[in-house]
């Protein structure tokens, strides 16, 4: 009987994926989109952990020391890879966890095109799978910040979820469960981003006001213009806010899109002078889908 119990036990232990590995099998994600991809690919098999607290800003944001013992704990980081409290975080781990576990800081940014903060192309393209466990963001050549708001466009989730997928194929290659997952989420991604081109067809939107420039690359892939109040993490000199003003009437853009990390005082003031209204988004929120398909929404008024 001893030998059965034995027997059975080992067995359910071998079958429960992510209690086989030698780290305490939570994993770790930075922000809460991120968190979605995984579980969608995962299940409930792990415990996950989201390094960004509600209500707080990825730009801003530090680390707490209680964060570094979970990561140093945890199975796998997941990371955009473009953020700097990511890249602080990974940087703080012990170099003997990171030594030994050489696959588990996952950059989701590899694969993709990255934009400077003005939408322009960058050469931080990364497309060697191996990089996606390297601390530390791309170099940007032109001398301009990297904009690191990639989870939200349907395209790039696309090459996140399979970052993600990659991952987990790696620490457990038979694993039928989480290839037929990582299929499903692509679908639905794949779906989400048909949907997005055929509302935006059927608008006659072609720009849209955002205090913060959380949409660059919802904005490349869908060929729009991105009018950010914000320039470069500051608000606008008064040349600049004139000259926005002034395009926003031309465009007759009649709401301006903000979030609740950052002021407003200049959103409201934007808004009275060409008589726009303001709309409150999120783009931290964790079903990355449904935020991108509501923001879709409310930006074609469809």
């Amino acid at each position: 009987m001893l030998f059965m119990f034995a027997f059975l036990c080992l067995s359910t232990s071998c079958n429960n994926r992510g209690l086989t590995t030698t780290a305490n099998g939570t994993l770790v994600v930075t922000l809460p989109p991120i968190k979605y991809l995984v579980h969608e690919i995962t299940g409930d098999d792990f415990p996950i952990e989201v390094m960004l607290p509600a209500g707080a800003s990825p730009e801003t944001y530090e680390p707490v020391p209680q964060q570094l013992i979970a990561a140093e704990k945890a199975q796998l980081i997941f990371t955009t890879g473009l953020l700097d409290f990511e890249n602080a975080l990974v940087t703080k781990l012990d170099p003997a966890v990171t030594t030994t576990q050489t696959h588990k800081v996952i950059n989701l940014f590899v694969g993709m095109e990255l934009l400077s903060e003005n939408c322009d192309h960058t050469h931080a393209q990364t497309t060697n799978q191996d990089d996606a466990h390297t601390p530390g963001p791309p170099q940007n050549h032109h001398g301009q910040g990297i904009d690191p708001h990639i989870w939200m466009s349907p395209p790039r989730l696309i090459i996140m979820a399979k970052n993600v997928y990659s991952a987990f194929a790696l620490l457990y290659p038979d694993s039928t469960k989480y290839t037929a997952n990582y299929h499903k989420l692509i679908d639905k991604l794949s779906a989400l981003n048909e949907l997005i081109m055929i509302k935006l067809q059927a608008s006659n939107v072609r720009s849209f006001i955002i205090y913060h420039p959380a949409l660059t690359y919802y904005a490349d892939d869908y060929g729009l213009t991105q009018i950010s109040i914000e320039q470069e993490g500051k608000e606008p000199s008064v040349a600049k806010l004139k000259a926005l003003i002034t395009k926003a009437k031309e465009d007759k853009i009649d709401k301006i899109f903000y979030q609740s990390q950052f002021s407003q005082a200049v959103v409201q003031s934007v808004a009275r002078e060409i008589g726009a209204r303001m709309v409150e988004i999120d783009p931290l929120k964790e079903d990355v889908l449904t935020n991108l398909a509501n923001i879709t929404s409310m930006i074609t008024g469809r």
